[in-house]
């Protein structure tokens, strides 16, 4: 993780230079089917033009949505994990079980 973090220009991240509550977004992988005429449409479109496919889609997608006016709101609370919800959710099931 240091090497990739390094490579990607975040070497302070791991040395514990990001700023209390900050955070970094990594990018998430999107799996797209493609029907194969498009899927050539699309490939020939981006050598033509001198696109990489990954950073046009990326745009495409953004760009769409914006002209959706579909609005972006990050969550404000921070991300809990599978662990923590199931702890959650037994002693919700365990109160719920002695109030009977």
């Amino acid at each position: 993780m240091r090497t990739y973090l390094a490579l990607c220009g975040f070497w302070w991240l791991n040395e514990g230079y990001l700023a209390p509550g900050a955070s970094v977004t990594v990018p998430k992988k999107i799996s797209v089917l493609v029907p194969d005429p498009e899927a050539r449409r699309f490939e020939a479109f981006c050598n033509d033009r001198g696109h990489k496919k990954s950073t046009l889609i990326v745009r495409l997608i953004k760009e769409h949505m914006d002209r959706e006016q579909y609005p972006f709101q990050e969550s404000l609370l921070p991300p809990v994990s599978r662990k923590i919800r199931t702890q959650q959710v037994q002693k919700k099931t365990a109160i719920t079980e002695t109030q009977k």
